[in-house]
């Protein structure tokens, strides 16, 4: 079992590490490979959990500007889109959007 995890951590370490170089070479964007990586890739719609991994977004950020600072770095990772009519889902897109630039 141990031999197991271990190869486990060094293959998803390995894919954090080659995702951040991804990201550096076609975004322009640096990440910290060692940090906790949350993802949510999905079609949005009104889904509560959407909703609610944004506003943990934004209450993260209120805790470490309150000097929290938690023991491991978080990045945070949305992707998705949502029907043009879909109006509540384009305007989480476009809240996501927002924290973004923060």
């Amino acid at each position: 079992k141990a031999a197991l995890k271990a190869k486990l951590e060094y293959i998803k370490a390995h894919n954090k590490r080659k995702l951040a170089r991804h990201l550096k070479e076609h975004q322009g964007v640096e990440i910290n490979p060692n940090s906790i990586f949350d993802i949510q890739i999905k079609r949005l719609h009104e889904y509560k959990r959407q909703q609610m991994n944004a506003l943990y977004v934004i209450h993260k950020y209120l805790d470490i500007k309150a000097g929290n600072i938690p023991a491991r770095p978080i990045t945070i990772f949305f992707g998705g889109k949502a029907a043009p009519a879909y109006t509540i889902a384009q305007d989480i897109i476009h809240l996501i959007l927002c924290m973004s630039e923060v």
